[in-house]
């Protein structure tokens, strides 16, 4: 069994997840640190040893890679190990000299379905012809359902696709001795994953009624269980207004519970300090005051439970994973239902949002509901520690939504710094902020772009900055084990 090294930046560790299930899949070992570390280890020397037991290493080129001394460190070591090193071209960036007589593959967009068989031809491994889970910046759609199957079903899975194909063909050339059209005959070899695989614009769906939700105390976690939805928002000019169901209990001073146990928090009208004027990171500048209407927002990320009964109902689909870091059933499996959903990707938040009755929360309504109007950087105040958030490797994996109480927000918002990143509405810009004009009032981002931004940090060890400015972005189809998300409301 071949070894390789993968070598990246953390902002494209959801790429790098996705090609190491691939190039597992095609039967080979992969190590790199988010699955390689374990607690208390010594990063240099195990990164050396990983590097000297490896026969290929793998670096992932974008322009935060490039800048990464680690990234740098690991190449240079490999080259005087004499491993053969091979380039992806993950993100368009300017390559550094050491790079330029090395011949990389392009792996943007598209271009990595296309170019994956010369990847593992690189390896010395006979390609296989698809791709099973690679999230992809310029992917229109969902992937298959390939994408979603656990790991180490590979090779059932290849054995059944290809007697699916030889089926398919022979019921083809049946069908043209018959006269009869075969256009749409192959449109059925893959089989759809829920029942919905190709739509990535879905509708509400309403679910039947049930029983009333009786009220819930303020400290009792969320309730797991179905989901009721609620009627569909008809389309407004500007900020939407989505009304809180008649159904909805209060349950407390800023508290409402939605049909199914959805706790959701008041954040009152008014204005807050948005961004920060970071030297490092120029796309939070500069601080600027934004005014916000009332609106509720979820108490806790959404979790697999809550996602499960959408998937459920048919209007979402499943993760693409059903993993997580450390545990090999995750979604689906009860003993986690109340911790937050991750491998779903921006589309899918959406949907799931939707099918609620409720959306995605805009950049400024995710910000004020994390930190207040006073200008903290952290929901608890400044710094932090592991009693504070799930963040920084404390765990190693996601936790119980509501887990730190210390943590919460000025609002009594949970897990608004770690457990998982979370998605929200607006197109990113790094110069939006920049271009807003003062007091603005209610603002939705940008007009139009191609990636989304994700905001609070995760439990990932990279992941150390406690500053809810913090803005990363991802492209939609983009989905990971540290990507989660939560829905808001706007109140009448």
């Amino acid at each position: 069994m071949s070894q390789v090294f993968i070598s990246y930046s953390r902002r494209d560790l959801s790429f790098v997840e996705g090609l190491a299930g691939d190039l597992k899949r095609a039967g080979l070992e992969v190590w790199f640190d988010l699955t390689g570390l374990e607690g208390g280890e010594r990063w240099g020397e195990r990164l050396q040893d990983a590097i000297r037991n490896s026969q290929y290493v793998i670096v992932v080129l974008s322009p935060d890679s490039v800048e990464s001394q680690w990234v740098e460190r690991e190449f240079l070591y490999a080259s005087n190990q004499g491993k053969k090193i091979i380039p992806l071209l993950y993100r368009r960036c300017e390559l550094p000299l050491s790079y330029l007589n090395l011949n990389y593959i392009d792996v943007q967009g598209e271009n990595y379905r296309q170019n994956y068989s010369r990847i593992v031809r690189s390896l010395n491994l006979n390609a296989p012809t698809f791709v099973s889970h690679s999230p992809t910046p310029s992917q229109a759609q969902r992937p298959s359902s390939l994408e979603a199957r656990p790991r180490g079903a590979g090779n059932t899975f290849l054995i059944l696709l290809g007697a699916l194909m030889v089926v398919g063909m022979v019921v083809c050339v049946a069908a043209v001795f018959l006269f009869t059209p075969v256009s749409s005959t192959l449109r059925g070899i893959l089989p759809p994953v829920g029942p919905a695989a190709s739509a990535l614009t879905l509708t509400p769906a309403i679910a039947p009624a049930g029983p009333t939700i009786a009220a819930v105390p303020p400290s009792q976690t969320p309730v797991s269980g179905n989901l009721l939805g609620a009627t569909p928002p008809s389309p407004t000019a500007g900020q939407p207004v989505i009304n809180i169901p008649p159904s909805a209990t209060a349950v407390a001073a800023g508290d409402i519970v939605e049909p199914g146990g959805v706790l959701m928090r008041l954040v009152a009208a008014g204005s807050f300090i948005m961004g920060s004027d970071s030297n490092t990171f120029p796309d939070q500048r500069p601080m600027h005051r934004v005014d916000l209407d009332v609106y509720y927002i979820d108490k806790y990320e959404v979790t697999n439970a809550q996602y499960k009964a959408c998937v459920n109902a048919g209007a979402c689909q499943p993760p693409t994973q059903l993993d997580s870091n450390t545990h090999s059933s995750y979604f689906g499996n009860p003993q986690f239902n109340d911790y937050p959903v991750i491998y779903v990707d921006w589309n899918m938040s959406k949907a799931y949002c939707e099918w609620r009755g409720a959306r995605l929360p805009t950049e400024a309504e995710w910000e004020k509901a994390a930190r207040g109007t006073d200008g903290r950087t952290a929901p608890w105040g400044e710094g932090g520690d592991c009693q504070k958030a799930n963040y920084m490797g404390c765990v190693g994996d996601t936790t119980k939504v509501g887990s730190y109480d210390s943590g919460k927000s000025p609002y009594g918002v949970y897990d608004m710094v770690g457990n998982v990143w979370e998605w929200v509405a607006d197109f990113y810009d790094a110069n939006y902020y920049a271009s807003l004009p003062p007091n603005v009032l209610n603002p939705l981002g940008p007009p139009s772009g191609t990636t989304h931004p994700l905001h609070g940090s995760s439990w990932h060890p990279y992941d150390h900055d406690t500053n809810v400015a913090f803005r990363g972005n991802r492209f939609p189809t983009e989905s990971s084990s540290i990507f989660g998300f939560r829905c808001v409301r706007s109140a009448p």
